[in-house]
């Protein structure tokens, strides 16, 4: 039997929130949600806001970045932190996969920007319009949806 696939979920979501959804925590739904999909994946939940991160980025062979209530851009050490680690990710070719806040600070972490919708908070898909091509963009494209 091969190796287990490790992927670390980085729970995004601060603790004065965890009662908010019943008690289940970022962390805890995409776990029960990818655990359910392959039994070859191990995935352990570090709870980022509260400053617990893996030992050693080599531990993993992916990560999961969640959502938060947190902006990319507020100021707090555990979100610098955990832009360090997606940089170190990265530079050892670790999958990383964003959702929410997660996908913001993966772009701000690599050069983007992330600043407030003029149309105040939503929900839902949104047409964005692409300004730069990049050779990975397979197809090119001027728009794209994204939630």
């Amino acid at each position: 039997m091969a190796d287990q696939f490790r992927i670390a979920i980085m729970d995004a979501v601060p603790r004065r929130y965890w009662n908010d959804d019943e008690g289940i925590t970022d962390g805890v739904k995409f776990s029960e949600l990818l655990s359910a999909q392959d039994a070859d994946v191990s995935l352990d939940i570090f709870y980022a806001s509260e400053d617990e991160f893996p030992q050693s980025v080599d531990d993993y062979d992916g990560y999961l970045i969640s959502g938060s209530p947190a902006s990319a851009n507020d100021g707090h050490d555990w979100i610098k932190r955990l832009s360090e680690l997606i940089v170190t990710a990265d530079s050892k070719n670790k999958r990383i996969v964003a959702s929410c806040f997660g996908h913001q600070l993966v772009a701000k972490t690599f050069g983007g920007s992330v600043n407030r919708n003029e149309r105040g908070w939503l929900i839902g898909n949104y047409q964005l319009q692409i300004t730069r091509e990049y050779d990975w963009m397979q197809p090119q494209a001027a728009t794209t949806g994204l939630y």
